[in-house]
C-alpha cells in the first residue's frame, strides 16, 4: 500500500507498506507454549529504503487494510494498527513508529489508575520488545 503526502505541494510518497501473508512458524519459548502459529510480517519504505517492523509489533493482532492507518512528516512515520487480539476475544490497538532506521512499537491498552473515580478511559502505552 501506498500512502501519498498530503502536507506538501509535490505529489511523493510519504511511505510504502508491505503486509506480508500468514505463515507458519514454530514457537518455542518455554514461558508460553510449544507449537506451530501463523505469523504476520510487515515492512515500510521511506526515502527509497525498506525497514523491517519486529515481528512482535503485528504478532497477537488480526487486522485487515481498514483497520490501518498512517501519518507521518520528514522526520518519520506513526502507524496505527486497529484489530482484534488473537489471544483475547477483544480489540486490541498497536501503534508503530518509523524514526529513521528505528522502530517503536506500543500496545494501547487502558491505564490502572486508583483516583479514576469518574470511570474515564485513559489510554496508556506500553511498549513492546
Amino acid at each position: 500500500m501506498t500512502f501519498k503526502d498530503q502536507q506538501g505541494q509535490q505529489d511523493r510518497d510519504l511511505a510504502r507498506i508491505e503486509l506480508r501473508t500468514l505463515k507458519p512458524v514454530c514457537d518455542l519459548n518455554p514461558e508460553k507454549f510449544q507449537g506451530v502459529g501463523l505469523e504476520r510480517s510487515m515492512r515500510i519504505e521511506r526515502n527509497g529504503q525498506w525497514t523491517e517492523v519486529p515481528r512482535v509489533c503485528v504478532s497477537g493482532v488480526s487486522f485487515g487494510v481498514e483497520g490501518l492507518s498512517l501519518s507521518g512528516d520528514k522526520a518519520g512515520v506513526g502507524i496505527r494498527l486497529t484489530g482484534k487480539s488473537t489471544d483475547r476475544n477483544e480489540s486490541a490497538e498497536i501503534m508503530i513508529y518509523a524514526l529513521r532506521d528505528e522502530v517503536l512499537c506500543f500496545l494501547v491498552e487502558p491505564c490502572p489508575s486508583r483516583e479514576n473515580q469518574n470511570h474515564e478511559i485513559r489510554q496508556c502505552n506500553r511498549r513492546l520488545d
